[in-house]
């Protein structure tokens, strides 16, 4: 596995402590090495599944018991893994009093749990649970004794995450738009983005933006810098490299 050069950690990790309003954008990747498998690729979740049955609002209809069967067991893998050592890095930039804004489309609660302060999960949580109805949200962490599970009211309950076809919180979606436009430097870790509205966003930011992935992706040839590596080891290293500029 490829190990970025020192030069090239040194000068990313200049380019972060200097940074004034730093974004980070998450993906699946990040979550890797806290155990959570990654959608698509060997051992994706997605691997014994047509995603569309699992996660869309017309799966759902036709099917909810499998859905929330799905969830259900999904959710309690997310509840053993822990933030790793990445996701403790960007706490650590945080409190290097480096302004930073979390854009993850990871619904596996890591980031929060790992004690960033500033986290906007564009794709929801999969804590969340929200009625069908009337929008009501809650946290939910156990197995739903009942499938599908109900409201209150009497309406199906659903998970609180975006499925395919649908479109972004409003709040949400501005929050994170906003702070992307408004960056000096982008960290796109774990993540090609390179289609939907979060990278078009930050095509039309002029923030410096820097990939971290394990290989090149499709947006590797838009960014500024791409750091190849596992993102637990990088991250720490560069977290060393700004303590060190104090």
């Amino acid at each position: 596995m490829r190990h970025p050069k020192p030069h090239v950690l040194l000068g990313v990790a200049s380019s972060i402590a200097k940074a004034q309003r730093l974004v980070v954008i998450t993906g699946a990747g990040m979550s890797a090495e806290s155990g959570i498998p990654t959608f698509r690729g060997d051992g994706g979740l997605w691997r014994n599944f047509n995603a569309e049955n699992l996660a869309s609002v017309k799966g759902f209809a036709n099917n909810p018991e499998l859905v929330w069967t799905w969830y259900d067991e999904r959710r309690l893998q997310m509840l053993t893994c822990e933030p790793n050592a990445a996701h403790k890095a960007l706490v650590e930039i945080e409190q290097q009093g480096i302004p930073i804004t979390i854009v993850t489309q990871n619904v596996d609660n890591l980031h929060q749990l790992a004690g960033s302060s500033n986290v906007i999960p564009i794709h929801g949580n999969i804590l969340g649970v929200r009625c069908v109805k009337t929008n009501e949200k809650w946290k939910h962490e156990g197995i739903h004794s009942e499938l599908p599970p109900k409201c209150k009211c009497g309406s199906i309950i659903r998970p609180d995450v975006l499925w395919f076809g649908e479109e972004y919180d409003m709040g949400m979606y501005s929050h994170a738009q906003q702070a992307i436009l408004n960056a000096d430097v982008i960290l796109v870790i774990g993540t090609s983005w390179s289609i939907g509205a979060v990278f078009y966003m930050i095509s039309e930011s002029f923030a410096e933006v820097i990939e971290f992935n394990l290989e090149h992706t499709d947006l590797s040839p838009s960014v500024h810098k791409t750091v190849l590596g596992p993102i637990g080891v990088v991250l720490p290293a560069i977290v060393n490299l700004i303590k060190r500029m104090d």
